[in-house]
């Protein structure tokens, strides 16, 4: 038999994935590999570490804050496309958004730098890791902080090519109908992103060469393990994470199964929420060591829930509803459409109830176990109450399920109103219960509110035992 491989402190390897994903660049905000999955595989990466040096804490915290305003990039990207538009005169919108968020993130990503390359330095001093602080050796060596500088200069570099190139979107004319410079952005786009991608190749090499020469010291890595595993407060504090990652996953889930319809378009699709569900479930997996189950059904979900987005998109592109009482084929892609979306409401109260059974049982974990006894009455109230709200939850999740259901089967019987009240001309098709959505709505906004409810005060009792 093999011995089994000695995990590392610091997964050096999941930083320099994440060196390479931020490397490419993003011109209108579109970025094709996003940075939050650089930055999470960051925070991973560290995730021991910071238990011994609290250099990396502190970095953990600015690139939790760096992810935030990355995933925030995403919506805005496509609310900065709704509202353009395609619309010559709304061209400026795009240097608006490109902007705020080159400066925002400039503000953060700087002083975030430091900490990060600081928590190396006191690696190499503190515990004898002389490649954190030495040049080395090999055709790429160069001194730390000759790297930090070269990390500051690509990442300004970054965001200004991120937004300089947008500038030339902004209207010199009082009509907004364009000018001369405005076509001069494709060119300063191809330049921006050329610029920042041999810039970021170059960075990459030194950098990940840097980080190799860290990975090389074994002595080191076995030291910082073995305080690490000798640490009392770490398994607590390691389930203390998981669980707030999993409350985040769960909620971030039902943010996603809200529909967001503009342009016939749904900028919240249920596979989002079928991701941030697995990932729930993944995290509860790993808690528990059960409930592979969960894991199934949300991967049948997401891929159907994937069907019914591409198949709603197609019909509301070629029909309109009023199509479906007097238009065969419209009638027929309609109930085609009406199935996929019975099969995926049908698996979304699967997966409600599913992670309301492994969410049980985390419950019962986090209050005393099966041991508990009748006269522990503080625990016994505190199970019962965290029990109720996760029930009642689940229970609007289901409801949320039935009624979007019920929403999409109302489109079969139609009524059209006018599309502009002062004119007689012209009409849009709304369903017979048009103030249906509000059921769908209101049954949404109450499964968010309990969801958020019983994450809270899961979180606050695993903290309160971390503590104990």
């Amino acid at each position: 038999m093999t011995a089994k491989k000695q995990s590392n402190a610091i997964s050096f390897g999941f930083i320099a994935a994440a060196a390479i994903i931020l490397a490419n660049p993003m011109p209108m905000l579109l970025d094709i590999f996003p940075d939050v999955i650089a930055y999470a595989l960051i925070i991973l990466a560290l995730r021991r570490v910071s238990a011994v040096i609290p250099e990396f804490d502190e970095v953990k915290e600015d690139i939790s804050r760096l992810a935030l305003i990355s995933a925030f990039k995403i919506p805005a990207f496509f609310i900065m496309m709704l509202i353009w538009g395609g619309n010559a005169s709304q061209r400026s919108i795009v240097a608006v958004f490109c902007l705020v968020f080159a400066i925002v993130e400039c503000c953060y990503i700087l002083p975030s730098l430091h900490h990060f390359f600081r928590a190396f330095y006191r690696l190499g001093e503190l515990h004898g890791c002389n490649a954190a602080v030495s040049e080395g050796g090999g055709s790429l060596r160069m001194r730390p902080e000759h790297i930090e500088r070269l990390t500051v200069i690509f990442f300004i570099l970054r965001s200004v090519m991120s937004c300089l190139p947008e500038m030339t979107l902004v209207s010199l004319s009082e009509s907004g109908s364009g000018s001369a410079v405005n076509n001069l952005y494709p060119v300063c786009a191809i330049l921006g992103a050329i610029a920042v991608l041999v810039f970021g190749i170059i960075w990459c090499c030194y950098f990940i060469a840097y980080l190799m020469r860290m990975r090389a010291d074994k002595e080191t890595s076995e030291r910082l393990m073995t305080s690490y595993m000798q640490n009392p407060t770490i398994p607590s504090a390691c389930r203390l994470r998981r669980i707030r990652g999993l409350v985040i996953f769960y909620i971030i889930g039902v943010v996603c199964s809200f529909d967001l319809i503009f342009d016939k378009i749904n900028y919240l699709p249920d596979f989002a929420a079928a991701i941030a569900f697995f990932a729930a479930g993944l995290v509860l997996f790993h808690l528990l060591q059960k409930g592979g189950e969960v894991l199934v059904a949300t991967g049948l979900y997401g891929a159907v829930s994937l069907a019914y987005w591409i198949l709603s998109l197609k019909f509301r592109n070629a029909y309109d509803y009023s199509a479906i009482e007097y238009n065969a084929a419209a009638r027929n892609a309609y109930h085609t459409l009406l199935y996929v979306s019975l099969a995926k409401e049908l698996l979304l109260i699967a997966v409600c109830i599913l992670l309301l059974r492994l969410l049980l049982r985390l419950i019962v974990e986090e209050t005393g176990g099966d041991s508990l006894k009748d006269w522990q009455k503080s625990a016994c109230l505190t199970r019962r109450s965290l029990s109720r709200k996760i029930i009642t939850c689940t229970v609007f999740g289901c409801l949320t399920a039935i009624a979007s259901y019920f929403y999409d089967l109302s489109f079969i019987a139609t009524k059209h109103l006018p599309a502009d009240p002062t004119h007689t001309s012209g009409y849009v098709s709304v369903p017979v219960l048009d103030w249906f959505w509000i059921v769908v709505w209101a049954c949404n906004i109450l499964w968010l509110f309990f969801a958020i409810w019983f994450c809270s005060s899961l979180r606050e009792e695993v903290r309160l035992n971390v503590k104990e």
